[in-house]
């Protein structure tokens, strides 16, 4: 809570939300002397019409302070002398890009004409409908400079700033301060998301209706060729899944559950936890397929095939197939029934988080990687329920069997939804379990199967082929991806400015 006396408040693990547009001040120099600031080599001087950070306002209408501190103390320097800042009025809900998107050409341009210079003490605004610049000039013999910020007639605003806010904030200091506060001295942070419940039912039965695409095979021509082609199929449809899981892994889910774990906790312990939910969810099939296994053990469900009696050779045989045969299938309706069912239930809780605490382009992105190794898996589950040497199930029961399980995609977005509160440590926790089990799914079992039939140069040759694509379809979402509610891409190696996701706030 960083609400009354912000006196005091260091600011640790505090989120100050936006976007850092370019700026990864990796070892760069902010300018303006400041002798402990580790961004050597970056220039922060005057002219550049280019913004670094963006975020989103709700606003009242009244009046609020703008606060740029020297970092290091009273004795310490401000990161620059200057900072242009544009504001545009605002539709508040940053669950659509288009507020920041869409106003990024005219703040480019007011930006590049910013003549509005701005001392410390003085007032920036009214605000114009069509938005302004102002040219901020910090007062070099105080300890911090203040502006007061005139919203009336608006309830929200887009702040496109030359530079990061977070880096005129002095953390570290008891007297450090929030960048932008209300008449009441409580900080104003950048708009969270909110819950988009139609849409998140929406994804969730847009991925139900894939399990039900087995029925292609029902096309004469595609059914002809898949009964020529067994095997590439196979082979194919798992090197696709495997793509899709492993890239969603690698590229969306670990490294936003990274960034919530790390909320307020040392490397040391975000590496550990991370590490450990990570490994968690690469043995969770294991222990369930372990536990189902052990529970149709107790209740006798496993026949023994020495009770056949007979000393008969060919009986005996017969009933050893006949056994064997039995298992194979109860271990194919237990993956399909159970294990896909346990699956889809976390690929709804994946989804759900995302459509509570993330842009729409990282929820839909989320949305494609399930639809994307839905399509595979379910293909080749499709596969192996009708295969007579596995499930050996009629085609139109493979295909509800298939929809039942599916049905726990809704079920896992209801469920985490429905939450009023869930902590930071938590989502962390979850997107990077979930990682784990994308990870087991994509090695352990879809590529399993490319390696167990993929072994002709043709066969391995489709597999990297399809593997890659898969691959690239989720890494596309990275051209359109937000954080979750995060800063940005504002990494400041080295130098800790308090960042955290507000998601006390968002629930």
């Amino acid at each position: 809570d960083h609400g009354g006396d912000a006196e005091n408040d260091s600011h640790a693990g505090h989120d100050h939300g936006g976007d850092a547009e370019t700026d990864s001040h990796a070892g760069h120099d902010h300018g303006g002397g400041a002798e402990t600031d580790s961004h050597d080599g970056h220039d922060h001087g005057g002219g550049s019409t280019a913004f670094e950070w963006s975020g989103v306002f709700k606003v009242n209408g009244g009046l609020y302070t703008w606060i740029m501190q020297k970092v290091g103390g009273a004795s310490g320097a401000y990161a620059d002398a200057t900072m242009k800042l544009v504001f545009i009025p605002a539709n508040p809900n940053p669950n659509e890009k288009n507020e920041k998107e869409n106003k990024k050409g005219r703040a480019e341009h007011v930006m590049g004409d910013c003549m509005d210079v701005k001392l410390s003490g003085t007032t920036i605004g009214p605000i114009p409908d069509d938005g302004a610049c102002y040219d901020l000039m910090v007062h070099p013999d105080l300890r911090e400079s203040i502006w007061t910020v005139d919203t009336k007639g608006h309830s929200g605003l887009v702040v496109y700033a030359q530079h990061g806010p977070t880096e005129f904030e002095d953390a570290d200091a008891p007297d450090g301060k929030h960048f932008f506060k209300d008449s009441a001295g409580n900080d104003i942070e950048t708009a969270t998301y909110s819950k988009r419940w139609g849409e998140a039912i929406g994804a969730g039965m847009l991925v139900n209706v894939v399990t039900l695409i087995g029925v292609i095979f029902f096309l004469p021509g595609l059914n002809m060729l898949y009964q020529k082609n067994k095997v590439l199929f196979y082979v194919v449809l798992n090197a696709f899944s495997a793509g899709c899981l492993i890239s969603a892994a690698f590229y969306l889910m670990f490294p936003e559950g990274y960034l919530y774990l790390s909320i307020g906790k040392k490397e040391a312990e975000t590496s550990f936890m991370f590490g450990t939910m990570v490994l968690v969810g690469v043995i969770t099939a294991t222990v369930f397929d372990f536990s189902v296994d052990l529970v149709k053990r107790v209740a006798g469900l496993e026949a023994v095939v020495a009770t056949a009696g007979t000393k008969d050779i060919e009986q005996q045989a017969a009933s050893e197939r006949a056994f064997i045969a039995k298992q194979r299938q109860s271990r194919v309706f237990t993956a399909v029934l159970i294990g896909d069912f346990m699956h889809n239930f976390c690929d709804g809780i994946f989804m759900g988080i995302a459509f509570t605490g993330c842009d729409n382009s990282m929820a839909w992105g989320i949305t494609v990687a399930t639809i994307a190794h839905e399509i595979g898996q379910e293909l080749a589950d499709y596969v192996v329920l009708t295969d007579p040497d596995q499930g050996s199930l009629k085609p139109w029961k493979a295909l509800v069997l298939n929809f039942i399980s599916g049905l726990s995609v809704t079920l896992g977005i209801i469920v985490v939804m429905a939450q009023d509160k869930i902590d930071n440590q938590a989502m962390g926790g979850l997107l990077v379990f979930g990682g784990g089990i994308y990870i087991q799914l994509g090695l352990g079992e879809a590529m399993g199967r490319v390696y167990e039939k993929g072994t002709t140069c043709k066969l391995k040759l489709s597999a990297i082929a399809l593997f890659s694509f898969g691959a690239l379809v989720i890494g596309l979402v990275l051209l359109d991806h937000e954080h979750c509610g995060i800063e940005g891409d504002d990494a400041h190696a080295g130098h800790d400015h308090g960042r955290r996701l507000m998601m006390d706030d968002l629930w």
